[in-house]
Protein backbone atom coordinates (compact mmCIF):
# COMPACT_ATOMS: atom_id res chain seq x y z
CA UNK A 1 0.00 0.00 0.00
CA UNK A 2 3.04 2.23 0.05
CA UNK A 3 2.40 3.21 -3.57
CA UNK A 4 -1.08 4.50 -2.64
CA UNK A 5 0.25 6.40 0.38
CA UNK A 6 2.93 7.93 -1.85
CA UNK A 7 0.23 9.11 -4.26
CA UNK A 8 -1.70 10.67 -1.38
CA UNK A 9 1.49 12.25 -0.02
CA UNK A 10 2.12 14.15 -3.26
CA UNK A 11 -0.41 16.79 -2.22
CA UNK A 12 1.55 17.79 0.89
CA UNK A 13 3.79 20.01 -1.27
CA UNK A 14 0.95 22.53 -1.53
CA UNK A 15 0.75 22.97 2.27
CA UNK A 16 3.02 24.48 4.89
CA UNK A 17 3.14 21.25 6.92
CA UNK A 18 1.98 17.66 6.99
CA UNK A 19 -0.42 18.59 9.80
CA UNK A 20 -2.11 21.20 7.62
CA UNK A 21 -2.35 18.75 4.74
CA UNK A 22 -3.87 16.02 6.91
CA UNK A 23 -6.39 18.51 8.31
CA UNK A 24 -7.37 19.47 4.75
CA UNK A 25 -7.68 15.81 3.75
CA UNK A 26 -9.91 15.10 6.75
CA UNK A 27 -12.17 18.02 5.85
CA UNK A 28 -12.39 16.79 2.27
CA UNK A 29 -12.78 13.06 2.97
CA UNK A 30 -14.99 13.15 6.10
CA UNK A 31 -18.23 13.84 4.24
CA UNK A 32 -20.59 13.34 7.20
CA UNK A 33 -18.40 15.33 9.60
CA UNK A 34 -18.19 12.68 12.32
CA UNK A 35 -14.40 13.05 12.71
CA UNK A 36 -13.40 9.83 10.99
CA UNK A 37 -13.18 8.52 7.44
CA UNK A 38 -15.34 5.49 6.65
CA UNK A 39 -14.51 3.05 3.88
CA UNK A 40 -17.06 4.75 1.62
CA UNK A 41 -15.64 8.19 2.41
CA UNK A 42 -12.13 6.88 1.77
CA UNK A 43 -13.10 5.76 -1.73
CA UNK A 44 -14.85 9.03 -2.55
CA UNK A 45 -12.04 11.09 -1.02
CA UNK A 46 -9.37 9.32 -3.02
CA UNK A 47 -11.35 9.88 -6.22
CA UNK A 48 -11.58 13.59 -5.34
CA UNK A 49 -7.78 13.87 -5.29
CA UNK A 50 -7.42 11.76 -8.45
CA UNK A 51 -6.09 8.64 -6.74
CA UNK A 52 -7.68 5.66 -8.41
CA UNK A 53 -7.49 2.30 -6.65
CA UNK A 54 -9.35 -0.99 -6.86
CA UNK A 55 -11.91 -2.13 -4.29
CA UNK A 56 -9.36 -4.66 -3.02
CA UNK A 57 -6.74 -1.92 -2.58
CA UNK A 58 -9.27 0.28 -0.80
CA UNK A 59 -10.05 -2.50 1.68
CA UNK A 60 -6.33 -3.15 2.25
CA UNK A 61 -5.67 0.57 2.74
CA UNK A 62 -8.52 0.84 5.23
CA UNK A 63 -7.15 -2.13 7.16
CA UNK A 64 -3.67 -0.58 7.18
CA UNK A 65 -4.82 2.88 8.29
CA UNK A 66 -7.57 2.00 10.79
CA UNK A 67 -5.19 0.88 13.50
CA UNK A 68 -7.73 0.79 16.33
CA UNK A 69 -10.19 -1.16 14.16
CA UNK A 70 -13.13 1.08 14.98
CA UNK A 71 -14.28 1.21 11.36
CA UNK A 72 -12.95 4.69 10.63
CA UNK A 73 -9.67 6.48 10.01
CA UNK A 74 -9.03 9.23 12.53
CA UNK A 75 -6.99 12.34 11.82
CA UNK A 76 -4.18 10.92 13.98
CA UNK A 77 -4.22 7.59 12.14
CA UNK A 78 -4.03 9.38 8.79
CA UNK A 79 -1.22 11.61 10.03
CA UNK A 80 0.77 8.64 11.36
CA UNK A 81 0.43 6.77 8.06
CA UNK A 82 1.57 9.73 5.99
CA UNK A 83 4.37 10.67 8.40
CA UNK A 84 6.09 7.30 8.34
CA UNK A 85 8.88 6.91 5.81
CA UNK A 86 7.99 4.74 2.84
CA UNK A 87 10.45 2.00 1.88
CA UNK A 88 11.02 1.03 -1.71
CA UNK A 89 12.69 -2.20 -2.68
CA UNK A 90 14.30 -2.33 -6.10
CA UNK A 91 15.19 -5.72 -7.50
CA UNK A 92 18.16 -5.86 -9.84
CA UNK A 93 19.77 -8.71 -11.66
CA UNK A 94 22.30 -10.69 -9.60
CA UNK A 95 25.93 -9.52 -9.74
CA UNK A 96 27.16 -12.65 -11.53
CA UNK A 97 25.05 -11.58 -14.53
CA UNK A 98 26.54 -8.10 -14.59
CA UNK A 99 29.03 -7.24 -17.30
CA UNK A 100 30.40 -4.26 -15.41
CA UNK A 101 33.32 -4.89 -13.04
CA UNK A 102 32.31 -1.74 -11.13
CA UNK A 103 29.00 -3.24 -9.95
CA UNK A 104 30.51 -5.26 -7.11
CA UNK A 105 31.50 -3.98 -3.70
CA UNK A 106 34.20 -5.33 -1.38
CA UNK A 107 32.25 -8.50 -0.54
CA UNK A 108 30.94 -9.26 -4.04
CA UNK A 109 27.71 -7.41 -3.35
CA UNK A 110 26.46 -4.20 -4.86
CA UNK A 111 28.36 -1.18 -3.50
CA UNK A 112 27.24 -0.38 0.03
CA UNK A 113 25.10 -3.53 0.32
CA UNK A 114 25.03 -5.14 3.74
CA UNK A 115 25.45 -8.89 4.06
CA UNK A 116 22.24 -10.82 4.59
CA UNK A 117 20.08 -8.91 2.10
CA UNK A 118 17.89 -11.37 0.16
CA UNK A 119 19.24 -12.49 -3.22
CA UNK A 120 17.99 -10.25 -6.03
CA UNK A 121 17.54 -7.15 -3.88
CA UNK A 122 20.49 -4.87 -4.49
CA UNK A 123 19.23 -1.48 -3.36
CA UNK A 124 17.02 -0.41 -0.54
CA UNK A 125 15.93 3.18 -1.04
CA UNK A 126 14.66 5.21 1.91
Amino acid sequence: MDHVLNLIKKGVEKYSSLSEYVKALMERFDINGDGSISIEELGEGLKSINVKISEKEKLALMKELDLDRDGGISQQELYNALAKPQHHFVAEKPNHLSTSPHRQGAHGNAPGLAAGVPHGIKKILF
